[in-house]
């Protein structure tokens, strides 16, 4: 499902531009996804944010409709 390639320095995590990617959305709607809290990211550095990409799967949960 996923074609994000884990570095070996910091597996499972991944950056907000990877995730926009995987997720086909703007960084600017990643970057708005954890403002509200929907996204869990972790700061590095000042300007530096990573995701575990556990929780950008989390994320993707099935929406009404039938299975």
């Amino acid at each position: 499902m996923s074609n994000i390639q884990h570095r070996e320095s910091a597996p499972g995590l991944v950056t907000v531009a990877e995730v926009a990617d995987e997720l086909r959305v703007t960084q600017r709607f990643v970057r708005q996804l954890i403002a509200r809290g929907d996204l869990r990211a972790v700061r590095v550095g000042a300007r530096i944010v990573r995701v575990r990409h556990d929780d950008v799967l989390a994320l993707l949960r099935p929406t009404g409709g039938a299975a």
